[in-house]
């Protein structure tokens, strides 16, 4: 088992795991007609509640906004953050955490920002006429566009304005958590491509089947995809840069021996 350290992680032998999730984005994390939380991010948050418990339910999704994820995760609220916040050198080294206007300057239109707190106030703008185009990432787009009266009169236009490469966000000096995290969404990536072997839980202090655990309750990462953007779902989003870099992708496994 993996026990808390003094940082305050809140991680501790029959507790549970608060994790920083969005306010509602389909795909990546939306309660459905039951009230469970369903997408992308919300099984990534039940696999890392398997990879130390061997159990799924032993997560607290806390929502939160994109001005209050970060402060929230340095106030200890919460133990990890997966909420569509994309990795940059200027998050880590100063908040103490391990656009789409440049486009516009880049084909000469002039553009005034209209800014919302959330996604849903931004998609109910842009159904209401109150702005004319939403600017994120592509994978949210896509999720916008689903959830939309009528998905198919809206377009994603195919030009990127930045790299958005999504990831786990943990507080510093927590070494030990910092390693399962990592590890953890490593081992998910190298499933899919490999397999992975008891041994480097021990090394992780987990249990040895960790691994196994994860994949037979979550699956890999090709299947956690899948479930929340696959062609059976209503956004079908084509993998592209996050296929596997053996299937012309960007997505590999750092190496773990």
């Amino acid at each position: 088992m993996l026990c808390g350290t003094g940082t305050g992680t809140g991680i501790g032998i029959g507790t549970g795991i608060g994790i920083g999730i969005g306010t509602g984005v389909a795909g990546f994390g939306l309660p459905d007609s039951r009230g469970v939380w369903q997408g992308m991010d919300v099984d990534l948050c039940r696999g890392l509640a398997v990879a130390i418990f061997n159990d799924r339910e032993k997560v607290r999704f806390v929502p939160l906004s994109s001005s209050t994820r970060f402060t929230a995760l340095g106030a200890g609220e919460v133990d990890v953050l997966f909420r569509t916040s994309t990795q940059t050198m200027m998050r880590d080294v100063t908040l103490g955490l391990r656009h789409v206007t440049t486009y516009f300057r880049s084909i000469n239109t002039p553009f005034r920002p209209v800014v919302f707190e959330r996604t849903d106030q931004a998609q109910a703008a842009l159904q209401a006429g109150r702005c004319d185009s939403f600017g994120t990432d592509p994978s949210q787009l896509a999720c916008v566009r689903s959830t939309m009266t009528n998905p198919c009169d809206w377009t994603i236009l195919p030009e990127r304005s930045s790299k958005e490469p999504f990831g786990a966000h943990i507080r510093r000096a927590d070494d030990q958590w910092f390693d399962v995290v990592r590890w953890y969404t490593t081992a998910l990536i190298e499933a899919e491509e490999l397999g992975v072997t008891p041994e480097l839980g021990e090394a992780l202090k987990l249990d040895r089947a960790w691994a196994y655990n994860l994949v037979r309750a979550m699956g890999n990462y090709g299947e956690v995809y899948n479930r929340s953007f696959g062609p059976s779902t209503s956004i079908d989003l084509p993998r592209g840069p996050n296929n596997l870099w053996t299937q012309g992708g960007l997505i590999y496994a750092l190496p773990m021996r």
